[in-house]
């Protein structure tokens, strides 16, 4: 089955011409992708959180040299690493223990399960979420079990930008 998503980037906008020009992904290099889902390319699920992240990046850029890339993706559900999931979780960690029998992943961090996962099953595409613990909760959550402090991600691994199906840039001035 197809799945079709729509996904936010903000970067420089070095990074972003790049990834026009060359129609390659902008696969991060942050220290602590080992703690999300390893080596590709991070977008955001939805606009708004898009713009909190362009707020953090102000804290080290200018306005005018930042850019959001909004990307439409298509890819098989075969392809799509999903740690939302928590029977799907279950079923990669199954696959992980029966190599680990040789202790393989002993003190890997999460990035590098995830890397082999993808290269293994051929995954595209890992969906996953965090907690970001100061996001403000607005009134209209209060009394509720409904939270915003927890934001899905998505991470296009390394050499799959064919799922990449149309793309669009915003320049912020």
């Amino acid at each position: 089955m197809k799945e079709k998503t729509t996904l936010y980037h903000v970067n420089n906008i070095e990074k972003i011409e790049y990834f026009f020009t060359e129609n390659k992904l902008v696969v991060s290099n942050h220290r602590s992708d080992g703690k999300y889902a390893g080596k590709g390319m991070y977008f955001w699920d939805n606009r708004g959180n898009a713009d909190y992240w362009f707020n953090q990046k102000l804290k080290h850029c200018k306005k005018s040299d930042l850019c959001l890339l909004i990307v439409s993706t298509e890819y098989d559900t075969e392809s799509f690493l999903d740690l939302t999931d928590s029977s799907q979780e279950k079923e990669y960690m199954k696959i992980l223990d029966s190599i680990s029998k040789y202790d393989v992943f002993k003190g890997k961090n999460l990035g590098e399960k995830v890397d082999y996962l993808c290269e293994y099953l051929g995954c595209k595409i890992v969906r996953f979420i965090t907690f970001y613990p100061r996001t403000q909760k607005s009134r209209l959550l209060e009394g509720s079990f409904v939270t915003n402090k927890n934001k899905v991600i998505y991470c296009v691994k390394p050499q799959c930008y064919d799922i990449i199906k149309s793309k669009q840039k915003e320049v912020f001035s």
